[in-house]
């Protein structure tokens, strides 16, 4: 799976943060830019996050 700048993605599973605590599997995201093996989503209140793209891979679904 490839992602698309500015496509909305949910999470399969819950994810731990260490910025934003747990967020629960279900939340949608808008995937913003993928760089040097960091994707970067922006969550529904603006903020980002960034996960490493072997784990977004994995986490997250259309």
């Amino acid at each position: 799976m490839r992602f698309g700048i500015n496509k909305k993605y949910k999470l399969k599973l819950d994810y731990t943060d260490a910025a934003l605590g747990k967020i629960p599997a279900g939340m949608s995201f808008t995937f913003m830019s993928c760089t040097a093996g960091s994707c970067k989503f922006k969550l529904p209140n603006g903020k980002l996050l960034t996960i490493p793209e072997k784990q977004a891979l994995t986490i997250m679904q259309e």
